[in-house]
């Protein structure tokens, strides 16, 4: 028997609005389920934000963009595990942390004891520094500090290789310039100047890194990377990885001689240094390269210094005579080429005028306001650097002009020209300081009286 139902009923008109509601209710659950199925999908980092955020220094603005320091070159490369946000943030190996919560990883994978992240910039370890309420930072303008990670810190002690490394505090949301501009350990002249940023003190790095390396990166030296030569991959590019900035906090203190120094393509990494890699353990000596050679061989095996071996965070001889020889007073005086008979009575300045200001000093004049002297820049560059002083005079050396900067090392011993040393001194006619006759004795020759005059 058929039942007519009367929509007019006041019950059956409620019960009729219930099943439209439940109907558009489902629909709308559905949807994207259907209509636009997998177009919501959370299957990556990217389907909610970018790998690692767009950040700004105010927070929405350009829209999506958060303050914060995940662009930094060290934080966007360096590859902890199978994710690298787990270094910093916990509950993010899955598509679903989304809670309301900044959540940090007070145990980070490169910690030191104590590391967490000081998010009230009180510098006492909170509970509540693991994790936080997203809003607290909408309307922040200062963001909390990182403290005892061992990406931000010296690696080792610097009295003591084993003792506690220096803990640099740097401010998330900081814009970090070139190498961290010390943000994480101090760095050295070339970044900025003793004044600016502090040269490295551990083991021998602050004598190191006051020098120029012409042919590599002044980290590159003692620590290449194959895969990326010179200083280009730090600062400005290197392809898809940067693989220093990668590797650079690994926990692993990685000493690799370049093989472009000292002169780039010449595959001379063959040096060996016998220090562990773990940090906090002794440091080693260093043998078989050309920094602590005479200088006077453009590829391995390089003569031995004087002084062997050579300890890293060590002391060598002041008088020059560490690597090659010094002066007639020095305790071994420099014998290659013709330099026995000219340290006898002449001053390493008049040949080495932009290295040395005496035969036991660098020249400490500022080489072009890059910070660092002119004795740094030139002394232990990769090349022989020959430059006359004003006493010398404006001669040539090997047919080129004096200052003679790239000149490799090895090279042929050439002719002295044009040199006030090797002159009739004054002129015969009048007697004025006006040599007329120069002679022109070969570097490393025999050198008789009646060769200068």
């Amino acid at each position: 028997m058929a039942h007519n139902v009367s929509v007019t009923s006041p019950v059956n008109a409620f019960l009729l609005i219930l099943v439209i509601m439940a109907f558009a209710a489902i629909s709308v659950f559905l949807l994207p389920l259907s209509a636009h199925a997998g177009q919501f999908t959370v299957d990556s980092c990217s389907s909610c934000h970018d790998l690692r955020p767009i950040e700004s220094s105010l927070r929405n603005s350009p829209e999506g963009s958060i303050i914060g320091s995940h662009q930094v070159l060290a934080h966007k490369d360096v590859v902890l595990g199978t994710n690298l946000c787990t270094a910093c943030h916990t509950g993010n190996l899955s598509y679903a942390h989304r809670n309301g919560l900044i959540n940090i990883n007070t145990t980070m994978i490169l910690n030191h004891t104590g590391s967490y992240y000081d998010k009230d910039n009180n510098a006492v370890k909170e509970g509540s520094d693991g994790a936080f309420s997203q809003n607290r930072m909408a309307n922040a303008t200062t963001m909390g500090t990182c403290r005892n990670l061992y990406c931000h810190s010296t690696a080792q002690g610097i009295a003591d290789p084993t003792d506690a490394p220096v803990y640099n505090t740097p401010q998330w949301g900081e814009n970090f310039g070139l190498c961290g501009e010390g943000k994480c350990h101090d760095t050295g002249a070339h970044i900025g100047g003793p004044s600016v940023f502090p040269t490295l003190k551990t083991g021998s790095h602050e004598k190191h890194m006051n020098f120029k390396y012409d042919q590599s990166g002044i980290c590159a030296v003692c620590h290449y990377d194959w895969q990326n030569t010179g200083c280009t991959p730090c600062h400005t590019g290197g392809g898809a990885v940067f693989h220093r900035a990668r590797d650079h906090p690994n926990k692993s203190i990685d000493v690799f001689f370049s093989e472009d120094f000292p002169v780039a393509g010449g595959m001379h990494g063959e040096g060996t240094y016998t220090g562990d890699p773990a940090p906090q353990t002794a440091y080693g000596q260093c043998s078989g390269i050309y920094c602590h050679s005479p200088g006077n061989k453009l590829d391995a095996p390089y003569d031995a210094p004087n002084d062997t071996p050579v300890d890293w965070g060590g002391s060598i001889s002041g008088d020059c005579t560490a690597c090659h020889g010094g002066d007639a007073g020095s305790a071994i005086p420099l014998a290659s080429g013709s330099h026995l008979k000219h340290v006898q009575n002449t001053d390493c300045n008049s040949c080495h005028e932009y290295t040395v200001s005496n035969s036991r000093t660098y020249n400490p004049a500022e080489y072009g306001g890059q910070n660092y002297s002119y004795g740094s820049r030139y002394h232990v560059d990769g090349w022989v650097t020959v430059v006359y002083n004003s006493f010398v005079g404006s001669g040539t050396y090997n047919s080129s002009a004096s200052p003679i900067t790239t000149r490799a090392p090895g090279s042929t011993y050439g002719d002295c020209t044009n040199v006030y040393c090797h002159s009739n001194v004054q002129d015969i006619k009048d007697g004025t300081v006006t040599p007329t006759v120069y002679h022109t004795p070969t570097w490393g020759g025999s050198a008789p009286c009646g060769d200068c005059h």
